[in-house]
């Protein structure tokens, strides 16, 4: 019996890191593809949304970077334009996903349907573009890592950051007590969603939160690491957590930083403080608990429909602006998620 694989071939510009520096290193390459079957099935991506731990790999600091020369992103929307015999999607579904790997910063991909989700019509795309990183990672923190629940106190360090402001937003409709710290300018925008806010210029985190739990409070979320991760430490009491889900320390990360996350946690298991610390790497997560993952995904899409969630997005840039995208993501001066749309978008 004769087997045939269908194979389609696509040109399609995606970006590309050859060499770590400022955005400028980031450069547009035109590519051909020869789709296969075998390969998963071909994705026309609409969109997709910038996160930090993309800034710290085109800087040359993100451990779990792709060798170079590789393309960032973990997220996208976009339509199906090849199924093959696939039983779960067929061409024009729209979908999302967010990939164990980098690579979606691309025009064209092909992707294991096992990673994908249907995005139902009356769905904002825009807004599922801004919410898959983001919302999944808060998601994933919350209750999968911390497993709090109505009434639990908690502290978000760097709220007004797009994990933050998930965080938060789940954090509200779930009851919880949260404090986060933020500038004076994003102020007004955290307290928004029911954060007490801590200016991180001109107060200390610690002093705020024990003078009202001088027991500690019931978890805190840690975007930095290093000395983030252990103030944060100091400020949950016994039996509480702290949940650990980037390692930027005050720049852009790097292995130093990485080491440093896990000998603190080394240190806190080896002498216990009755404290435990759980790391959430949520691409990771797509991988080990994929029921779960895609399960959360459809979830956030049925929210963003009615209304319990709306994603803040600071901007919106066209493909071809890409080192435009970084360089306000690296200001710091941007809240919400920044969204690139590629020539193929339509909704």
């Amino acid at each position: 019996m004769i087997s045939f694989i269908m194979k389609t071939t696509k040109t399609f510009n995606k970006v590309v890191v050859s060499k770590n520096g400022t955005p400028d290193v980031l450069e547009i390459k035109k590519e051909s593809i020869v789709a296969e079957k075998k390969n998963g099935l071909l994705i026309e991506v609409w969109a997709f949304g910038i996160g930090w731990a993309d800034v710290m790999a085109q800087r040359g600091g993100y451990a779990l970077a792709p060798k170079k020369p590789f393309t960032p992103g973990y997220d996208f929307v976009g339509r199906v334009i090849e199924s093959y015999d696939s039983t779960h999607f067929e061409a024009g579904d729209r979908v999302a996903a967010l990939l164990p790997r980098m690579g979606t910063y691309s025009e064209i991909l092909e992707v294991d349907e096992k990673y994908l989700v249907k995005i139902p019509a009356t769905v904002d795309i825009e807004k599922v573009a801004a919410a898959i990183l983001n919302y999944t990672t808060a998601y994933c923190i919350i209750g999968q890592k911390a497993k709090v629940t109505t009434g639990d106190s908690v502290y978000i360090q760097g709220v007004s950051g797009g994990v933050g402001l998930a965080l938060a937003q789940i954090g509200q409709s779930t009851g919880l007590k949260m404090y986060g710290t933020t500038s004076a300018s994003k102020t007004p925008l955290v307290a928004g969603y029911g954060v007490n806010a801590i200016d991180y210029e001109t107060e200390r985190m610690e002093k705020v939160i024990l003078q009202e739990h001088p027991h500690g409070i019931d978890a805190a979320f840690d975007a930095r690491g290093g000395n983030s991760l252990s103030n944060c430490l100091k400020v949950v009491k016994k039996g509480g957590v702290v949940v650990s889900y980037g390692f930027a320390g005050d720049n852009y990360g790097g292995n130093r930083e990485m080491l440093r996350g896990l000998g603190i946690a080394f240190k806190n298991f080896c002498t216990p403080t009755g404290k435990s610390i759980k790391f959430c790497a949520t691409p990771s997560e797509v991988e080990k608990k994929n029921a779960w993952y895609k399960e959360t995904l459809r979830k956030i899409f049925e929210q963003i429909d009615s209304g319990e969630i709306s994603p803040l997005i600071g901007d919106i840039v066209p493909f071809q602006e890409i080192t435009k995208a970084h360089k306000r993501m690296e200001s710091g001066k941007l809240a919400g998620k920044i969204i690139v749309k590629t020539k193929y978008f339509t909704a």
